[in-house]
């Protein structure tokens, strides 16, 4: 049991720990690109 632990473990870990950190990247940044996008909308809606 402990040996399949020790098999899975990293395996999860590895598959795991990459999405959470671009998930967290991309929240992190999310607000960011609104701001901008919700900013740069009215010089776009005002220019012929």
């Amino acid at each position: 049991m402990r040996s399949a632990y020790e098999w899975v473990r990293p395996l999860c870990s590895s598959w795991i720990t990459p999405r959470l950190t671009f998930l967290s990247f991309s929240f992190s940044f999310l607000p960011f690109f609104l701001f901008s996008f919700l900013l740069s909308t009215p010089f776009f809606l005002l220019t012929p």
